[in-house]
């Protein structure tokens, strides 16, 4: 994350609308699997929405997730 600072702020509301918003049913997602992928890029998004949005942002994230541990 360029020019930010080493802990972004998460963005709780942000992360309840996305999950509010969020319905496998609806979208045809009946796999764990996939609907845990999409609760970790909200995680991301939440994070830090510009540097973590869309698939490569996914994989950013997942990327700085591993970094960390």
């Amino acid at each position: 994350m360029k020019n930010k600072p080493a802990v972004p702020t998460f963005d709780w509301e942000k992360f309840k609308n996305y999950v509010d918003t969020y319905d496998p049913k609806k979208h045809g997602l009946n796999n764990p699997e996939t609907i845990m992928k999409d609760m970790i890029y909200g995680l991301g998004i939440s994070l830090d929405e510009e540097e973590f949005r869309f698939s490569d942002g996914y994989k950013k994230f997942v990327q700085y997730l591993k970094d960390k541990i």
